[in-house]
């Protein structure tokens, strides 16, 4: 039978355990009556009989009622500490969990509809500015909810305003991802120290406190130095790594190509020469020029192409240079004369006609790549993300992506984009891209299996085109991507229209939805997990007024049982939701209504 062959207005007073407690009164009074009178028995055993029958079946239903009428007016939050979650974590069966709740199906969604028809909805409501903390009273049972592997494997979106819930949903699966031995990378623009303190405290608690890397621009003394230009195969990757962060659009997609052109050369030129390239040797071949590297790229071909005597012969030519730039031009006659007919070096030819390029005219051309260049390469910045492993004075760790992703480390990135919003977009923009190149290659060559959990907060303002790989092939790779913004306008702006933002989300197949303030946000999100048919009772009342006076007047009353289609999760209620509670669609399109635990525990 359909839930929906019958309908009930659950939100009246309760008639069952009325007529229970009546039922109970008959069947005490029955053998006293009889007692008192001395009349036949067997009637009142038979009233008896059927007082209890009607006690017991009305009580259970009242007392249903009364529960979960009460359960809407209680509110549910749960405190546990890590030694719980990770008994959570043992049961998961590799699942991640993610708090209590139930599965949210037609009859919530009707009971919910039910409940904005009553003239007031906060004598259900606990506290004042609390949001419907009836909501997660709409069902009498709490069970774990979980993100299977292949959910957490094709990616979760995580949309709520600020306070609604965020820093404890990441906490709880952090905390779950370090204890499965996942190597583990959060994201954070404006810097979230209990997020941080969380993932360190693991992490001791684990045994393994030296897995914890710690990265803040604001504390450069504290933090570890990434190299987001370590891990590559091809200098063309990292042309493309660095180029991804120019503003594009069709104004500047000229220029945008022109600086990955420039790029390419000066990248091909240093790692042809045996240099690791770094993101401050780069912007010193921009700025200063690039004679050093045209004479040095020329001579190292001339060394393999010609072993003996190519030292002979690059000194005929470069006798009376005065400077770098006269080097730099009689390399490249030398180059032109005696190597690219018999042992020609595209590569290497590009790096030449960039030098012999207008200088004027190659400024403009990168007028924006310089700036970026200069954040991510000016003062403590620049020694963090070009880091010089040859310093005897600077002790602070090393590492690169895939180092991290190798040893299975838990590193926490602050962008610090508060103070300095720019710059913590741009390096949180870099390490992305480059986390996406480590990507590519446990996809195309199956390197390493170890899961890896990348937690990216206010996400819009840190994804790029690489990015968006990640997500279309991040399962083959092993990479569990979590994304969380506020807006669905914060990937509109950020990826310039609401079509490409849709494609964007439609690379990840779970949405975990906490609170959020904006309508057109809580639409989308609603309109995504489909409708339902609700019922309702429609009241009628008419009069038709005597056609002359010998008839009478004629008036009628009556209620009529409709139906409509209604949101399956109305935007109403997604935009009323308590603190720690969130609505949750998982691979499969299944929905379900939770609620989050508070992690506590000792530093």
């Amino acid at each position: 039978m359909s839930v929906f062959d019958t309908y009930e207005m659950p939100y009246r007073p309760n008639y069952e355990l009325a007529s229970a407690a009546g039922c109970a009164m008959t069947l005490v009074a029955a053998p006293i009556v009889q007692h008192m009178t001395q009349l036949p028995p067997m009637p009142f055993y038979i009233v008896g009989g059927m007082a209890a029958g009607l006690a017991v079946f009305d009580g259970l239903r009242g007392t249903r009622l009364a529960l979960r009428n009460r359960r809407m007016r209680t509110r549910l939050t749960r405190e546990m500490d890590l030694s719980e979650v990770q008994q959570m974590a043992k049961r998961s069966k590799n699942s991640t969990w993610v708090g209590y709740g139930f599965r949210w199906e037609a009859i919530h969604t009707q009971r919910a509809v039910d409940l904005s028809r009553l003239p007031r909805q906060s004598v259900f409501e606990k506290g004042e500015g609390e949001g419907a903390t009836w909501m997660h009273g709409l069902e009498s049972k709490d069970e774990p909810l979980w993100l299977s592997p292949k959910s957490r494997g094709t990616h979760v979106n995580v949309f709520g305003t600020t306070g609604a819930g965020k820093t404890k949903l990441f906490s709880a699966m952090v905390a779950q991802d370090i204890m499965a031995h996942k190597a583990v990378m959060f994201i954070d623009p404006k810097g979230d120290r209990e997020l941080q303190e969380v993932m360190r405290r693991v992490c001791v608690e684990m045994g393994v406190p030296e897995k914890f890397v710690y990265f803040h621009p604001a504390f450069p003394d504290q933090s570890a130095r990434i190299d987001p230009l370590y891990s590559f195969n091809r200098a063309t990757e990292l042309a493309s790594r660095i180029a991804v962060l120019l503003p594009g659009g069709t104004d500047g997609a000229a220029f945008v190509a022109f600086s990955q052109k420039v790029l390419n050369n000066i990248l091909q030129g240093i790692t042809s020469i045996g240099r690791r390239p770094t993101l401050m040797s780069v912007r010193s071949y921009l700025e200063l020029g690039v004679d050093e590297l045209v004479t040095l790229a020329v001579a190292n071909w001339a060394r393999i192409c010609m072993p003996q005597g190519w030292k002979t012969e690059t000194d005929k030519y470069l006798q009376d240079a005065k400077d770098l730039t006269q080097k730099a031009q009689r390399m490249r006659a030398f180059y032109i004369d005696k190597l690219r007919g018999p042992h020609p070096n595209q590569d290497l030819e590009g790096l030449l006609s960039m030098w012999a390029h207008n200088r004027e005219h190659m400024a403009k051309m990168i007028a924006t790549l310089l700036p970026l260049m200069d954040m991510l390469t000016s003062g403590t910045i620049g020694r963090m993300l070009s880091p010089a492993g040859d310093d005897p004075a600077d002790t602070r760790r090393i590492t690169n992506m895939s180092q991290i992703i190798r040893r299975g480390e838990v590193v926490y990135i602050g962008l610090d984009t508060l103070s300095d919003p720019q710059v913590g977009y741009a390096i949180g923009s870099i390490l992305m891209a480059d986390l996406t190149s480590v990507a590519g290659d446990r996809y195309n060559f199956g390197i390493g299996n170890r899961p890896v959990a990348v937690y990216v907060d206010e996400a819009a303002s840190t994804l790029s085109q690489s990015a968006i790989e990640m997500l279309n092939k991040g399962r083959g790779a092993g990479f569990e991507v979590t994304l969380a913004t506020q807006l669905f306008a914060d990937y509109v702006d950020r990826f310039g229209s609401e079509d490409s933002a849709r494609r964007i989300l439609g690379n990840t197949n779970s949405l975990i939805s906490l609170r959020t303030q904006d309508i057109n946000t809580a639409e989308f999100i609603s309109e995504g997990w489909g409708k339902v048919r609700v019922r309702g009772i429609e009241r009628m009342q008419g009069e038709m007024g005597a056609q002359d006076l010998a008839s009478a007047g004629r008036s009628s009353v009556g209620e009529k049982l409709g139906e409509e289609s209604a949101p399956l999760v109305p935007p109403s209620l997604l935009m009323q939701l308590p603190d720690l509670e969130y609505f949750m669609s998982t691979r499969g399109g299944k929905i379900y209504k939770g609620r989050l635990p508070i992690l506590k525990g000792k530093a």
